[in-house]
Parts: structure tokens; C-alpha cells; sequence
């Protein structure tokens, strides 16, 4: 949960900084400068409204992820990945700039492929209870609170339980 609120938190600023950058390039094409060697040169009002539109895009998409919306998700690492491929072109304009982009486009790329949803969590919870067996983190014996010899006990009937079932098939 936590990294979905960062990640919709993140997308709600790169949105708002990619509007502003688009909106200062689409105001005032002399405000970026580049050298002549520029290998991507293209126009600087065609980068205003790339990140414009990218901006607005991603701000409607951070406050899907507040909602926990399950399109979100994919969409949010889509529109990170198409911001930092943007930044990375975009960076001879505003190098500095750039690179702090596409550092928090990593974050929220991170963020959005770690985190599990609640209906995760369900999925992998019911395959457990149809299988019998559970290989959850959770479950592994060393993770399991010892409370005395009661829990000793319970711990050896089912191993034994599963060592029946493993033989079984």
C-alpha cells in the first residue's frame, strides 16, 4: 500500500513538472538552449507539447492510483517509462533537470512493479488453501511465533502431515 501512495504521489509531481516545462517551452522557445550537434534536434514547441500532454496524462493517472485502480497500475509504469525515454531526448535542453526526471521515473517504476494489491494478496491466498501447502514468506517455519512446546508440537504434525501428502503423490 505504501508504495502505491508514493508512486501515485510521485506521478502527481513529474505530472505538474512536466506541465510546467511543457508550458515554459511552448511560452518561450528561446528559454531552452542546445548546441548545433544536437543529434535529436527537434522543435522546442513539439517538446512543449509532448510534455504537456505527458503531464496532464500522468497527473490523471497518480490521482487513479490514490484509488488503487487496477489500470493504474500498468499505466502509471507505461507513462514513467515514456517520461524518462522523454527526459533522456529532452536532456541537452535541461540536463540537470533531466536527470532528476528520470531518477524519479526509476522510483515510480519501482514502486508500481513491487507493490502487491489487495486482490494479489487474495489470489495468492486462495491458491494456498486449494493446494494444501503454502510456500508464503510468511509461512516458512522460522517466521512462525514460537510460543512453547504447543508450538513445537503443532509444527511437527504438520510436517509430518505434508511429508503424507508428498509421498502421497
Amino acid at each position: 500500500m505504501g508504495g502505491t501512495i508514493f508512486a501515485a504521489t510521485a506521478m502527481i509531481v513529474l505530472g505538474f513538472f512536466q506541465v510546467v516545462v511543457g508550458l515554459a517551452a511552448l511560452a518561450n522557445d528561446q528559454v531552452f538552449v542546445t548546441g548545433p550537434d544536437y543529434v535529436y534536434s527537434v522543435d522546442i514547441s513539439i517538446w512543449g507539447w509532448a510534455h504537456l500532454g505527458l503531464g496532464v496524462i500522468m497527473v490523471i493517472t497518480g490521482i487513479a492510483l490514490y484509488g488503487m485502480s487496477a489500470w493504474a497500475r500498468g499505466v502509471g509504469i507505461a507513462l514513467a517509462v515514456l517520461s524518462a525515454v522523454a527526459n533522456f531526448l529532452f536532456a541537452p535542453y535541461f540536463p540537470l533537470w533531466s536527470v532528476v526526471i528520470i531518477a524519479l521515473d526509476v522510483f515510480v517504476i519501482w514502486a508500481l512493479a513491487t507493490v502487491h494489491s489487495p486482490a494479489d494478496s487474495a489470489a495468492m491466498s486462495d491458491r494456498r488453501h486449494h493446494h494444501g501447502h503454502s510456500h508464503g514468506e510468511g509461512d516458512l517455519p522460522m517466521n512462525r511465533p514460537v510460543a512453547g512446546r504447543e508450538s513445537n508440537e503443532v509444527r511437527k504434525a504438520e510436517k509430518e502431515a505434508e511429508v503424507r501428502r508428498e509421498a502421497e503423490m
